[in-house]
């Protein structure tokens, strides 16, 4: 049996980050203020596919070379690619980029790629100064906006 989007909640990951953060008494989440904006069913029918079709992202090719100072590099050096695996331009794709290693979030990088086309390969190289970093895979989570018309290039530009 098929499975019908319609009836799928919308989900959209996002990531909640304290970077810099030196308080050690623990952190609280207050949610002071919500504004929900409706959209039109009849212009977007099924949500779920509609963001599946414009936040279609992957990262591929991951390489994560190790500091060494014997080797002459005094950095982590982190080399993968971004891929816009759409059929849609993004102005400008912004994207919180997890650092994974094993099961576990080691480290935590935003991204901002402009003009990124439909079908595009961007290659990203991140230095790192971390101690004791290893990044096994890097998990994107966009953070554009799909409902704005602005969000997208118009096609040939």
């Amino acid at each position: 049996h098929g499975h019908d989007l319609r009836s799928a909640p919308l989900e959209q990951r996002r990531a909640l980050l304290s970077l810099g953060n030196t308080n050690e008494g623990g952190a609280q989440l207050v949610i002071d203020k919500t504004e929900w904006e409706r959209f039109n069913a009849h212009t977007i029918p099924d949500a779920a596919a509609y963001l599946a079709e414009r936040l279609n992202f992957s990262a591929q090719e991951l390489v994560f070379t190790p500091a060494s100072a014997a080797a002459g590099a005094p950095t982590h050096s982190l080399a993968f690619s971004i891929i816009n695996n759409s059929a849609y331009s993004f102005w400008s794709a912004k994207f919180t980029a997890l650092y994974i290693d094993g099961d576990q979030v080691v480290g935590v990088k935003q991204i901002v790629v402009p003009q990124f086309r439909a079908g595009e390969v961007r290659a990203q190289e991140i230095k790192s100064l971390a101690p004791q970093l290893n990044v096994t895979r890097v998990d994107l989570i966009p953070e554009v906006d799909p409902f704005s018309a602005t969000t997208f290039m118009a096609p040939g530009q």
